[in-house]
This record gives structure tokens, C-alpha cells and sequence, in this order.
């Protein structure tokens, strides 16, 4: 498989579905990381896997399931006493983490 060179305009669209702003010098950087990661993959998808059987697992552990029960725990009261900021109703208070353009 050949090295396949990502262009500024497939990482610029990219970066636009991911609704990343990135200034040019992490475009550059990035392009070069991504160009590296495809061209691994390529190196991947050498590897002859024929007669190999899937592995889902190695270790034989099963699920450890424990028993779905009620325990004790906090009161909302103890829960929010130790919130570096105040709450609001009886909830945490964050800043927004997520700003999405309608």
C-alpha cells in the first residue's frame, strides 16, 4: 500500500466535523502525525493473518458479576459538602465544557 499523504484540505474538513479550530501550526504538526498514523496502518494491513483464529480474549476470565443490590451510601447532603463551588438545587455546579454553534 502506498504512503498516502493526508492534504491541508481533507485535515482542515476533518477538523471542521470534529468542530476542532486549529491554528496552522497544529495543522501542520497534525498532518504530519495523521500522514505517520496511515501510513502504520498501511504497515498493519501487511501482515498475513490467514489460518490465525480470532481472539476475543486471553486471560479465560469469564464475567464476575456482583449481586445487584442496594448499599449504603452518601446522602446528596455529604455528597455536595466537599464541592470546591457552589451548587445549585441540590446539583454540582460546572463551567460549560461543550459549546455548540447552532
Amino acid at each position: 500500500m502506498p504512503k498516502k499523504n493526508i492534504s491541508t484540505t481533507e485535515l482542515k474538513h476533518l477538523s471542521d466535523l470534529a468542530h476542532l479550530s486549529l491554528a496552522a501550526p497544529h495543522l501542520v504538526k497534525l498532518k504530519t502525525s495523521l500522514t505517520a498514523l496511515i501510513g502504520y496502518i498501511g504497515e498493519v494491513k501487511k501482515i498475513k493473518l490467514e489460518g490465525i483464529q480470532p481472539v476475543a480474549q486471553v486471560t479465560g476470565k469469564v464475567n464476575e458479576y456482583r449481586p445487584d443490590v442496594i448499599t449504603p451510601s452518601l446522602t446528596q447532603t455529604q455528597a455536595l459538602s466537599g464541592s470546591p463551588k457552589p451548587t445549585h438545587q441540590g446539583f454540582f455546579v460546572v463551567e460549560r465544557v461543550l459549546h455548540h454553534e447552532a
